[in-house]
């Protein structure tokens, strides 16, 4: 059975959407693979979490209105936090459409298996998170919101049993709305763009 996830979006108005709709189709041949940037992304939301490194270190991988949550992501309740490195058991990349990209990586770290989801938009030129699935149980509380442009924040109640630390999002990210017509890709990165890998 799934586990129960929260989810934060980034806030995008109409005029960012347009942009952003634009600029990834144009960006998304220069783009690297996204692959290094949603384990990367995953290992650091980890590492926040169990206060190995500072929240600003997320800063520069997502949108400006998801800055907010990162304070409160790390857990408060430990104050013993050990330097394990954390280690990449799973990733799965899917671009559903040019420039936009879910990846579904699994970490495992001091004991426990953590699966996060994210959505990755190349619009700005480079991989951003823009939306993030994380365990229901890593939630301590909201921050307050701002009165305008604040993320959105959705997702059942913080649920406290979570069987042992074992956290699988329940869902992989729908097809966007409007969907754009493929650019014409080289082969290879064809070859790529729909990828699962799986790492001991």
């Amino acid at each position: 059975m799934g586990e129960r996830v929260h989810t934060i979006s980034a806030r995008l108005d109409d005029r960012e959407e347009d942009w952003r709709r634009i600029q990834r189709r144009q960006r998304r041949p220069t783009l690297p693979a996204p692959t290094p940037t949603a384990v990367a992304t995953a290992i650091t939301i980890v590492e926040v979490r169990a206060g190995l490194r500072p929240p600003h270190q997320l800063e520069r991988l997502s949108h400006y209105t998801l800055w907010r949550f990162w304070p409160h992501l790390a857990d408060r309740t430990d104050h013993t936090a050990t330097p394990i490195a954390p280690r990449l058991l799973a990733v799965t990349i899917r671009e559903l459409t040019p420039g936009l990209v879910d990846a579904t990586v699994v970490i495992g770290f001091g004991g426990r298996t953590h699966a996060l989801a994210l959505r990755l938009d190349g619009a700005p030129g480079f991989w951003q998170l823009i939306e993030l699935d994380y365990p229901a149980a890593w939630r301590a509380r909201e921050p307050p919101a701002p009165a305008d442009r604040a993320p959105t924040l959705s997702g059942p109640a913080s649920d406290p049993s979570l069987d042992g630390g074992h956290a699988r999002p329940r869902r992989v990210f729908s097809d966007p709305a409007q969907p754009l017509p493929p650019p014409a890709l080289a082969p290879e990165r064809e070859a790529r763009d729909d990828l699962g890998v799986e790492l001991e």
